[in-house]
């Protein structure tokens, strides 16, 4: 059994709030439905251990690498990608669970 794969996205700024919720919140549940992947952490809610906390945290589980890159490829997430590149200062990456 392959182990599942984690998305990450760290939003270390937010620059256009408002465009931000209407071109990445509020669009970003659409573009996972039917994907197969479920949200793990959705939050701007962050405590400090140490260092400099992103203002938004994003954890996405997926089955396996191929789906999440079936998501990651598919027209609405691309869409949602160029929209928080445009409004935040963010990352992205997959990493393989346990």
């Amino acid at each position: 059994m392959k182990p599942p794969t984690y998305v990450v996205v760290a939003l270390r700024k937010i620059n256009d709030p408002a465009a931000f919720k209407a071109e990445v919140v509020d669009k970003a549940a659409a573009a996972l439905a039917n994907t197969g992947g479920k949200y793990v952490i959705r939050t701007d809610k962050i405590t400090v251990l140490d260092g400099t906390p992103p203002q938004r945290y994003v954890l996405i589980q997926f089955e396996s690498q191929e789906k999440a890159m079936a998501w990651k490829n598919s027209a609405l997430q691309k869409a949602v990608d160029a929209a928080r590149m445009k409004t935040t200062d963010s990352l992205s990456f997959m990493v393989e669970g346990m």
